[in-house]
C-alpha cells in the first residue's frame, strides 16, 4: 500500500467520523425539536420542484370518511395537503363521533406513485391517532382507502377514507 492510499484511507475514516459527529449532536437535536410533520411542511415551501407525484400539488382536498358499523352517516371535511420528495403532510379539523370540532394532522408517504401509507393523529389532546392506506386512482383526482384507529380510551375502529381534490 503507498502512502497516497494510506493518505487516502485515513483521511476516509476521518471523514466518516466527523460525519457520524454531526448526525449525532447536530442532526438527532433537530428531529427532536421538530417533527415529521414540521419538517416536510417546511421542505414542500423550499423545494416544490422536487414533487413526486403531480396529484398532491393541489393542496385543498375533501375527504370523505365513515366509521364501519356504526349509523354514523359519511362525513366530509376539508384538508390541506402539502407535499416534498415522497411525502406527504395534511391538516384537517374533522368533526369527531362526539360531535366536537378535532383538529387533526397526518404524515404519510407516496410508494411507487400509486399507494399513500401514514399515520394520523390530533392536535395535542392524544385523544385519537391510527394508520391509514389509500390508493391512487389512475386518474389521480382521487385516493380511495381504509383508516383504522382508536381513542384512547376505547376500541379500535375502521372505515372507508375518500381523498378528492376540491375544485
Amino acid at each position: 500500500m503507498s502512502a497516497k492510499d494510506s493518505l487516502l484511507l485515513l483521511a476516509g475514516a476521518a471523514l466518516s467520523f466527523l460525519t457520524s459527529l454531526l448526525a449525532s449532536f447536530v442532526l438527532g437535536p433537530f428531529l427532536q425539536i421538530f417533527s415529521h410533520y414540521q419538517i416536510i411542511r417546511l421542505a414542500s415551501f423550499v423545494c416544490p420542484r422536487f414533487l413526486k407525484t403531480p396529484m398532491f400539488r393541489h393542496r385543498r382536498w375533501l375527504m370523505d370518511w365513515n366509521i364501519d358499523g356504526e349509523a354514523m352517516p359519511s362525513q366530509t371535511d376539508g384538508m390541506t395537503i402539502r407535499s416534498a420528495f415522497d411525502f406527504i403532510v395534511g391538516e384537517v379539523t374533522m368533526t369527531a363521533p362526539d360531535g366536537a370540532g378535532l383538529r387533526s394532522f397526518l404524515v404519510a408517504r407516496v410508494t411507487d406513485n400509486r399507494y399513500v401509507t401514514g399515520r394520523w393523529y390530533d392536535e395535542g389532546q392524544g385523544r385519537y391517532f391510527g394508520m391509514f392506506q389509500l390508493i391512487i386512482s389512475p386518474t389521480q383526482k382521487f385516493a380511495a382507502g381504509k383508516w383504522c384507529g382508536t381513542p384512547f380510551y376505547g376500541p379500535i375502529r375502521s372505515g372507508a377514507w375518500l381523498w378528492r381534490k376540491d375544485s
